[in-house]
């Protein structure tokens, strides 16, 4: 027992693994490490409130309502709408085929496991060795779980993609050709993306950019129109079948408002803002591993000259242009929230990978890297985890002020406490200290994980109180799956909930400005279908109770039409009184 305790704690295990993972690797043996790397996918996946057929924050639930209605026959951009391309509800819709909500979890999670697998065979291509490789991805994967995790996010599934897409760009970059054989796979989650959200193509934008002029710049002009060619095949993919699905189903006027016009307006949004656009890559620290992961590919460019440097210098400009093009994506709301971060999580193995390889390189040398290095790698630590405890971190809008003062707050924090570090990596013993916590870190870091998870999972998404709950066992004792009931206002995880469709089609639009009275087309949908339950939130019916001229006209209609024609059973909750 004393002889592997101490193996765990001087790192000697980590070694081993390494050394065995590296055979199976020469021996083309994947089986282990893509076992490993899909239980890492599922510490993510059981936070997803869906697993347990319960509901996930804000958007997500209103994705899987909606993709519940289109796998049951509704037409989308029809009878729901969404501020949104089409592919989130596909997506959806396929995991609701699948497995009903938990189905829709188990897909996203598949598709996670997936690229995790990708990255991990990509940064293989470049030489990174395995455990800067795995360690880098579990980095990735906790901070999104302790941070970002929604489950069912357009966000999330744009780190699914772009994970799977990274092993055929790099084997371009690698092969310094062009090959349909790669290419294919990239145009079609860059077709996905560009159909789900546009603005999320930060990271297709790097690639495609740094390979399409790193390979012009080497007069490879075929092989740059090919690529381009290849970006536009996989967005006509995606993009030709749906196209021709809402034509036949006579609202390719609403596929393209609701999917692209509504953003060139003034509906959604609060302006163009470069300012708001950087707090991601603040927030997520990815400004902190950039510049060291920069000079680390400098410096090996110049230990090896032999090396092909054309590989390095692409490495470079993706780096610098995910960050330019995720400014730029996260620019056109002008709004702040958490979850718009996750944009920048796909850019962040890479850095970090190169990193932990180049410390772990040198470890046993004088090299100023090695302190450089440990101290990056800690003060990122560091910086990302003081938010949680000297400050309550908001999944609401977030004040520019806020911002500003928390991550200040966070990046003097992680350079006072990596002083201790610094010190303690000058010296032989204290680099045995250090590999040793990196040890028990990595070994601790799942375990940690998984119980948050899976704690997360299990708690959260409940309904609202024992009100909510009551409202949700009358709803479903009293309706079938086929009929149809009404959440008012901004309360889509009631459909989870109920496991119910929504009887009419402006589902989220409170938070949304459209040319056009949308409570009106409620109050019309409404009068037309008549939804046995209605649900209004009982802090909106005091309010219309004691002000009903601060409401619009629309929305006095629509109160006063409910009050006339519904009964209320429940506090909040509205049965049609058919006897009017």
């Amino acid at each position: 027992m004393k002889a592997r305790w101490h193996s765990l704690s001087n790192g000697h295990w980590l070694h081993v693994w390494e050394l065995r993972q590296r055979r199976f690797e020469a021996e083309g043996r994947w089986g282990p490490i893509t076992l490993l790397l899909c239980a890492m996918a599922l510490l993510l996946g059981i936070q997803n409130p869906l697993l347990y057929g319960m509901a996930p924050g804000f958007d997500a639930s209103l994705f899987a309502a909606m993709g519940k209605m289109w796998a049951d026959g509704d037409v989308l951009y029809r009878d729901m709408l969404d501020i949104k391309g089409p592919v989130i509800f596909l997506l959806d819709a396929i995991g609701y085929k699948l497995g009903g909500f938990p189905g829709i979890a188990l897909f996203e999670t598949a598709l996670l496991a997936w690229g995790l697998n990708n990255s991990y065979r990509a940064l293989a291509l470049l030489g990174i060795a395995p455990l800067a490789r795995l360690a880098s991805l579990l980095a990735v994967i906790s901070l999104c779980g302790y941070r970002y995790y929604y489950g069912n996010m357009t966000e999330d599934y744009t780190l699914c993609l772009a994970l799977i897409a990274q092993l055929p760009f790099v084997r371009l970059l690698v092969s310094g050709r062009f090959s349909w054989s790669q290419a294919w796979l990239p145009a079609v989650t860059f077709g996905l993306i560009a159909m789900m959200r546009l603005n999320n193509g930060a990271f297709w934008g790097a690639w495609y950019a740094t390979l399409f002029l790193g390979w012009c710049w080497q007069g490879r002009w075929q092989d740059g129109l090919k690529l381009f060619v290849s970006a536009l095949f996989g967005i006509g993919v995606v993009a030709g079948p749906l196209v021709f699905y809402f034509w036949q189903q006579g609202v390719l006027e609403n596929f393209w408002f609701y999917s692209f016009a509504i953003f060139m307006g003034q509906s959604y949004g609060s302006g163009f803002s470069p300012l708001v656009g950087s707090v991601g890559l603040l927030r997520t620290g990815l400004i902190l591993l950039l510049p060291l992961a920069l000079y680390v590919l400098h410096r090996w460019h110049h230990a090896t000259p032999q090396a092909e440097p054309t590989v390095g210098k692409s490495l470079v400009a993706v780096m610098l242009f995910g960050a330019l093009f995720g400014v730029i994506a996260n620019s056109v709301s002008g709004h702040i929230f958490d979850h718009y971060d996750q944009l920048y999580l796909a850019f962040i193995p890479l850095p970090l990978a190169l990193i932990i390889e180049a410390v772990r390189r040198e470890w046993g040398s004088d090299s100023p890297l090695v302190w450089l290095g440990a101290l990056v790698v800690w003060g990122w630590g560091v910086y990302l985890v003081m938010p949680h405890w000297f400050f309550s971190w908001s999944r609401f809008e977030w004040p520019m002020l806020q911002v500003v003062q928390v991550l200040a707050t966070s990046l003097l924090f992680a350079l006072i406490l990596s002083l201790p570090v610094w010190l303690r990596v000058r010296t032989v013993q204290g680099r045995k200290q250090l590999t040793g916590l990196a040890s028990m870190g990595l070994l601790l870091a799942p375990l940690i994980l998984l119980g948050y998870s899976a704690w997360i999972g299990t708690h959260t998404g409940r309904p609202f109180g024992d009100s909510g709950r009551q409202q949700i066992a009358q709803i479903r004792a009293e309706t079938s799956p086929e009929e149809r009931i009404w959440i008012d206002g901004t309360m889509p995880q009631f459909y989870v909930w109920t496991d119910r469709k929504a009887a009419s089609a402006y589902l989220f639009f409170d938070n949304v400005h459209p040319p056009f009275d949308a409570k009106a087309r409620v109050l019309a949908d409404i009068q037309r279908l008549q939804p046995k339950f209605i649900v209004i939130r009982k802090k909106r019916l005091q309010q219309y109770a004691t002000d009903a001229a601060s409401f619009t006209p629309s929305q006095r209609a629509f109160y006063d039409y409910v009050l006339a024609h519904y009964q209320q059973v429940q506090p909040g909750l509205f049965k049609l009184n058919k006897a009017k």
